[in-house]
């Protein structure tokens, strides 16, 4: 959305006057494909808002955290803090959710294991059950013992996964 991108380039801004050179701040959905086309809507509708989080590289994380607290009027976007994710050394199970995606910049691809890499691929209710997290290709999802749809608005109206970053 156009106001995501003001407020990534205000961040942007912000970041590069203080460091006297320009530093990049992303959208985090223009860092990552979903390359299992059956999984797509199930990573947007998981992900919801964050896809559209701002996010910069680990080394100006803790700058970036400082700049972003100033700007207070920005309610309805969020700061991922990639360094601390980074730094967590995430891991992605095997059969989760992670693998349907693919970033290039290893801190994004470290946000996408931390975000997706305990969610599992389900086709069932049973496989619902059986994993803590869990989700299926139609959007059916069951975590914290609680399952729901997951809002079609997250994977239609904010449908925000950019371009494969290979196409840039």
């Amino acid at each position: 959305a156009a106001s995501d991108v003001y407020k990534r380039q205000a961040l942007e801004q912000k970041l590069s006057a203080l460091y006297g050179r320009t530093i990049k701040v992303w959208i985090f959905a223009d860092l990552f494909d979903v390359e299992d086309e059956e999984w797509k809507n199930a990573v947007e509708g998981r992900l919801g808002r964050l896809k559209l989080s701002l996010i910069t590289e680990p080394k100006v994380a803790a700058d970036a955290a400082k700049a972003f607290r100033e700007m207070g009027q920005f309610e309805e976007i969020d700061l991922i803090h990639s360094e601390a994710v980074t730094k967590s050394n995430p891991r992605a199970e095997e059969g989760s959710l992670y693998e349907a995606v693919r970033a290039v910049e290893p801190f994004a691809d470290s946000c996408l294991k931390r975000y997706l890499g305990r969610i599992m691929k389900c086709r069932t209710v049973e496989e619902l059950r059986s994993a803590k997290d869990g989700v299926t290709p139609d959007c059916y999802s069951y975590s914290n013992f609680i399952f729901r749809h997951l809002k079609k608005r997250d994977y239609t109206c904010l449908l925000y996964t950019s371009p494969s970053p290979r196409d840039k």
